[in-house]
């Protein structure tokens, strides 16, 4: 036996000189020499990802049978799967772990592994049984935390709302879980919940400025807009809006008939960004809203020219909104809620779009 722990270590000394000094041949050779030789989970470990790198073929039935016969302690097996397993196929890796289970029992990292592995190969199986193990003691932190893991390896957002609701009852402080279940009620289109988990996280000591403007659309898709334009005002206050922030904001006053607001935000864009088509189109919208067709007729001329002089997509669609404005003058009352209402129709569900976005 001590024999062959020299051996081992005469190898080893002699791959890590060759690897090296770059003898490829040298150390293809000593690999193969060592996975057709290799006893210890150790040095199989040492020698199985290196095979890999240097282009061996997969490795064997054999040396994974030896590999599951190695006499090795289990925190040693331990430590050697976490480096092999990359290198094996599913198959092998639930034969090398059932063996090691099989020979120890009772040791729980090992157990753990070989759970974990048979849960991959069965997500919504594995995730069913964290449930049920769950419910069996639904004080026990350890088996919820489990089953809001095993939820999230499945397209099931109900299952991972229910996971998540209960550790939302056992640690109602946990932020990133109210983030996440945010998500999940956005996703299930039920925004008054979304709305609760969203002020949460806002207003903990861990929000962000992207919180905030999660929890304005979230009002939006509740149809709370003009809470969410309030909302937004305060991100705007505290500096850490966006300027796509700002014009969401005032898009949603000029919805809503607040157009002073508006026109105050709109101006404020334009001092950063003159050049901005769009921003001319809202003034004159304001204006013409307003009762001002007028003054929404000069920002409707005073528009910049495209640069180049190519009209893009998006100088045709402004081109089209500005022919749709000036016609306005004509419209009765009736047709103008109507088109105030289609509006806001379109602002909120841009917000909601916006958000998803940039969660994904």
């Amino acid at each position: 036996a001590q024999d062959g722990a020299q051996r081992r270590k005469m190898r080893s000394r002699l791959l890590d000189l060759h690897a090296t000094q770059g003898n490829v041949d040298s150390v293809k050779a000593l690999l193969e020499e060592t996975l057709q030789e290799g006893r210890s989970a150790d040095e199989l470990a040492h020698v199985i990802p290196l095979a890999r790198v240097w282009g061996l073929p997969p490795i064997g039935e054999e040396v994974v049978a030896r590999l599951a016969a190695a006499p090795d302690e289990p925190d040693v097996l331990a430590r050697a799967y976490e480096v092999v397993s990359p290198a094996l196929t599913k198959d092998q890796a639930r034969a090398v772990l059932a063996a090691w289970a099989e020979r120890y029992p009772t040791d729980k990292r090992l157990r753990a592994l070989y759970q974990f592995l048979l849960d991959e190969l069965d997500p919504v199986k594995a995730a069913e049984a964290a449930e049920t193990r769950y419910r069996a003691d639904p004080e026990n932190l350890e088996l919820l935390q489990a089953w809001v893991a095993r939820s999230t390896w499945i397209d099931d957002p109900e299952q991972q709302l229910r996971a998540r609701e209960e550790l939302r009852r056992m640690r109602p402080g946990d932020v990133k879980n109210r983030r996440m279940l945010a998500q999940l009620y956005e996703q299930l289109e039920r925004y008054d919940a979304a709305v609760v988990e969203r002020r949460f996280v806002a207003q903990s000591g861990e929000g962000t400025a992207a919180d905030v403007r999660g929890w304005a659309a979230a009002l939006i898709g509740a149809d709370r807009a003009r809470i969410a334009s309030e909302v937004l005002a305060r991100l705007i206050a505290s500096g850490d809006a966006t300027p796509k922030d700002r014009l969401l904001a005032a898009d949603l006053h000029l919805g809503y008939e607040r157009y002073p607001a508006a026109r105050a935000e709109y101006l404020s864009l334009l001092e950063e960004y003159p050049g901005n088509a769009h921003l001319y189109l809202r003034m004159a919208q304001s204006h013409i809203w307003a009762g001002e067709p007028t003054r929404g007729h000069i920002w409707l001329d005073a528009r910049p020219p495209h640069p180049g002089g190519v009209r893009s997509a998006e100088r045709i669609r402004g081109d089209a909104q500005a022919a749709m404005l000036r016609g306005e003058r004509s419209w009765s009352n009736e047709q103008r809620a109507a088109a105030r209402t289609c509006f806001c129709a379109v602002v909120r569900e841009l917000m909601l779009l916006e958000e998803r976005n940039v969660e994904d």
